[in-house]
């Protein structure tokens, strides 16, 4: 081959022998002296072929499902990925679902924490009243939660 050959650059080093004195080749004599490596050096080196194993809460299942020819058009439709996309957006919908679990089960909460507010609030007025203190009623607005009305602004309008 010619050495500026465009199509194997790398023809230039074919013929070439490498000398190098730090890394002489083998001889016969250097492999009958040779010795395999003891099994305690060995051991001290993880294998570390392939991808590094998952925890097993973190490992996937394999799982046989049947879609929609139409949601299946439309993630392969998106490229390379398209399962991992899948994924994504039904761990979407999974948390999504449990935050509205909780967030169901949120206003019977909310209730038992006001009926003990009301039922504090009672005490609180007994022991008043109990303690010779004056009591203040709230209006008939603060107790429905609302604003009283105001009255007209007495402000003329130019």
């Amino acid at each position: 081959m010619a050495l500026d050959d465009p199509k194997n650059p790398l023809a230039i080093y074919e013929d070439k022998p490498v000398d190098d004195p730090d890394n002489p080749e083998w001889t016969e004599e250097d492999y009958r002296r040779a010795k395999p490596m003891p099994e305690e050096i060995l051991n001290t080196f993880p294998k570390m072929r392939g991808r590094p194993r998952k925890p097993p809460d973190e490992k996937k299942v394999q799982i046989s499902i049947k879609l929609h020819p139409m949601v299946l058009d439309h993630y392969r439709a998106s490229g390379r990925g398209w399962q991992t996309r899948m994924e994504r957006v039904l761990i979407d919908a999974a948390v999504h679902e449990d935050l509205q679990k909780k967030s169901a089960a949120r206003p019977k909460q909310r209730l038992k924490e006001k009926s003990k507010a009301k039922a504090d609030g009672k005490r609180r007025l007994k022991m008043q009243k109990a303690l010779g203190r004056k009591v203040k009623k709230r209006s008939a607005a603060k107790k429905a939660g609302t604003k009283p009305k105001r009255p007209p602004s007495r402000r003329l309008k130019a």
